[in-house]
């Protein structure tokens, strides 16, 4: 017994998901699981037990989430016949037959690029809370005011030092003095 979902076959008597080549070589791993839910919920794939566990995506904060992980419950993905590279990426995939979660299959070299440290960054967020962002804005607009006449060097106006008034122009005749 048999169904596609996204040119991914799922053979539920072999428990392989089989890539067909018109997915191309590539997978990332949130397809992956889109498409075993869609098959565990198909007219055929009903009467069999669960191909997967997913955790993750929890939010850990400032535009971070955890990474997704698909747990293969003793089935594995098969790639296409042909020579070529395969890649899956975009979170981890793990389990599978005898705890091989991609079979093998002559001629493919299949690279699983799993998360390492399991975190996803979110573009388009800085991770500052508010109150950080109004702060480094207001550092911001204070050191765009800094002038640099020649570079590597801050124009300054010394007025005083050590609390102490100077005086002079610092030029031969009218010496610094304070």
């Amino acid at each position: 017994m048999s169904v596609t979902v996204d040119n991914l076959l799922f053979d539920f008597d072999l428990q392989e998901i089989q890539v067909q080549a018109a997915r191309g070589a590539s997978l990332a791993i949130q397809d992956l699981i889109n498409a075993i839910r869609g098959a565990e919920d198909s007219e055929e794939g009903i009467a069999y037990d669960k191909i997967a566990d997913a955790t993750g995506k929890v939010d850990k904060g400032g535009g971070f989430a955890s990474d997704i992980t698909v747990n293969l419950l003793d089935w594995q993905v098969i790639w296409y016949a042909g020579t070529y590279q395969a890649v899956i990426s975009g979170g981890s995939l793990v389990g599978g037959k005898s705890s091989i979660a991609v079979g093998n299959t002559a001629g493919v070299n299949c690279i699983v690029n799993n998360s390492v440290n399991g975190v996803l960054v979110e573009t388009g967020t800085s991770g500052l809370t508010p109150e950080e962002a109004s702060t480094l804005s207001g550092i911001k607009t204070k050191t765009d005011q800094i002038t640099f006449s020649k570079t590597g060097e801050v124009d300054a106006n010394v007025k005083s030092l050590n609390d102490t008034e100077l005086l002079g122009t610092g030029q031969s005749g009218d010496k610094w003095r304070g």
